[in-house]
């Protein structure tokens, strides 16, 4: 799922560090949205799940919370946070 940056942006108002440049393990270089975080994952999932109620269908910012939702992300250690990412979310190219 590729994403505009404004919709991206939103998520940096419930999440101290949104990512749209992450290149995780297995990913060769390709970048995808995460999140860095020293929440859990069931603490990121409950908030994204309140965002989820708050949005309004069909909204690029709706669909990109529940495709979050509905994929499990990888998870990596950073610097005692970690960072939950989903290699199909990407920024959408200009």
């Amino acid at each position: 799922m590729k994403v505009e940056l404004v919709t991206l942006a939103s998520l940096e108002y419930i999440f101290d560090e949104v990512r749209d440049d992450y290149s995780g393990r297995g990913m060769y270089g390709r970048k995808c949205v995460g999140i860095v975080t020293g929440d859990s994952l069931w603490s990121v999932r409950g908030t994204l799940e309140d965002e989820k109620t708050d949005s309004v269908e069909g909204d690029e910012y709706g669909e990109m919370i529940d495709y979050m939702l509905k994929h499990e992300p990888d998870v990596d250690s950073m610097a005692g946070d970690f960072i939950f990412y989903w290699p199909g979310l990407q920024l959408a190219e200009d």
